[in-house]
C-alpha cells in the first residue's frame, strides 16, 4: 500500500515537473524519446513555418552615408529610421517569398508564417538576412525539428548585374527558388515527423511516443496550421505581390550605382534607393488597416520612383510617411479566436504568439494526461 502511494506520488511529481514546463509556451526542447512506439513508422512531406528574417546584423555593420540636404531642408540618417524601415520590410517580405516558393514545390506538404518556433510545423526555418544592397543579396537559413533540433543550416546568395533587369524579369528569383529546393531534400527517417511532433508539444523528453500520443500530436498541429498559421500566412501573401514591383525597382536602380561606386565604396546613391525602397513598407504590412497610409506610400513611391537621384525635400517626404504608417504597423493584431480541439472548444486570445503559448499548453497538458 505504501509503495503504491509512493508510486503515486512519484507519477504526480513527473506530471507537474511536466507542466511547469508549458510557462515557456511554444519554446521546444531539444531532447530525444526515450522510446518511439509506433505501430507504422512512415515518411511524410514535410510541412515547413517561416520565421520572420533577422537582419539585425547587417544594419549593425552598415553605416550609410546620408544624401547631401537640399537647402532648407533636414535629411534623417540612420537614426530617423530609414534603415528600420527597410529591415521591417524585408523581414517579412523575404519569409513570404521563400513561402511562396516552398507551397511551389511538389515535395513541400505546405508552408506558413509564424512568429515563433512552432510543434505545428516539420521544420521551422530562421533566416539570417547577411547581406542586400540591391544587387547582392545573401541569406542564411537554419532549419530545426518541431522538437527544436537543428536539422540543417546553408547560406544562398545572388548576385546581379544591370543587364539582367529586363521588363518582368526579376534576376533575384533563382535564391529563393534554390533554398525552397534544398529544404524540400533535408532527408527524414519513417516517424521522425510524429516522434518530434509528439515531443515538440508534449515538452516532456521521457514521453513514449506511441500512437495515441501521435494520433494527439498530429491532430493539435493540424489545428494550429489551418486556424492560427493558414490566416496571417493569407494576409502576408496577399500584400507581397503589391511589395515586389517596388522592391524590384529598388534593385534595378541600385545595382547599376553599386556597379558603378564599388570601387570608391560610395553609399550614398544606395542609400537615396534605401529611402525609396521604405515606401514599399507599408505594403507588406498593409493589412495593419491603415489604408489611408498605405495609399499616401504608394503614392510617394509613384512621385520618387521616375528618378533615382531625388530631391532630399522629397526623401524627407516619404520618410515622414513611413514614419506616420510605421506606428500603425502590426505584423498579426490577433484578437480572440475560437478553437475545438481533442473534443472540447477553447477561446485563444491575443497576438499570434500569444494564441500559440495557450494553444500549446492546452496541448501538452492533454497529452500529459493521455497515458501510455
Amino acid at each position: 500500500m505504501n509503495t503504491h502511494k509512493h508510486s503515486n506520488r512519484l507519477s504526480e511529481l513527473a506530471t507537474s515537473l511536466a507542466l511547469a514546463a508549458l510557462v515557456t509556451g511554444c519554446a521546444t526542447n531539444q531532447a530525444s524519446p526515450k522510446q518511439v512506439q509506433l505501430t507504422h513508422a512512415t515518411t511524410e512531406k514535410p510541412v515547413v513555418a517561416v520565421l520572420p528574417f533577422d537582419n539585425s546584423k547587417q544594419f549593425q555593420e552598415a553605416k550609410p552615408v546620408a544624401p547631401a540636404a537640399a537647402p532648407g531642408s533636414t535629411i534623417t540618417t540612420a537614426k530617423g529610421g530609414t534603415p528600420g524601415d527597410v529591415k521591417k520590410f524585408e523581414k517579412n517580405y523575404f519569409a513570404a517569398r521563400l513561402i511562396n516558393n516552398l507551397r511551389g514545390n511538389g515535395a513541400i506538404g505546405n508552408a506558413y508564417f509564424t512568429t515563433d518556433p512552432t510543434p505545428g510545423a516539420d521544420f521551422n526555418v530562421v533566416g539570417r538576412v547577411k547581406k542586400s544592397d540591391g544587387k547582392m543579396t545573401v541569406i542564411a537559413l537554419t532549419v530545426k525539428s518541431a522538437d527544436g533540433k537543428k536539422l540543417w543550416s546553408n547560406t544562398f546568395s545572388v548576385n546581379t548585374t544591370s543587364a539582367q533587369y529586363r521588363p518582368k524579369v526579376d534576376p533575384s528569383a533563382v535564391l529563393w527558388s534554390q533554398a525552397a529546393a534544398a529544404i524540400a531534400k533535408i532527408p527524414q527517417k519513417p516517424g521522425q515527423f510524429a516522434a518530434s511532433r509528439t515531443l515538440g508539444y508534449a515538452k516532456n523528453p521521457a514521453i513514449t511516443v506511441n500512437d495515441k500520443h501521435a494520433s494527439m500530436a498530429g491532430e493539435a498541429a493540424s489545428v494550429e496550421r489551418q486556424q492560427l498559421l493558414e490566416p496571417v500566412t493569407k494576409k502576408l501573401l496577399t500584400y507581397a505581390p503589391v511589395a515586389a514591383d517596388k522592391y524590384l525597382l529598388w534593385q534595378k536602380e541600385s545595382t547599376p550605382l553599386v556597379e558603378a561606386r564599388s570601387a570608391e565604396k560610395v553609399q550614398t546613391g544606395i542609400n537615396i534607393g534605401l529611402e525609396i525602397l521604405s515606401a514599399a513598407t507599408m505594403a507588406a504590412g498593409s493589412y495593419s488597416g491603415n489604408s489611408y497610409a498605405t495609399q499616401a506610400a504608394g503614392q510617394n513611391m509613384i512621385q520618387a520612383s521616375n528618378n533615382i537621384q531625388v530631391s532630399a525635400a522629397k526623401i524627407q517626404e516619404i520618410n515622414k510617411t513611413l514614419v506616420d504608417a510605421s506606428r500603425a504597423f502590426d505584423e498579426y493584431k490577433g484578437g480572440s479566436l475560437t478553437v475545438r480541439i481533442f473534443g472540447t472548444v477553447y477561446q485563444l486570445h491575443g497576438s499570434l504568439a500569444q494564441q500559440q503559448t495557450e494553444f500549446c499548453k492546452i496541448v501538452a497538458e492533454q497529452l500529459a494526461k493521455g497515458g501510455g
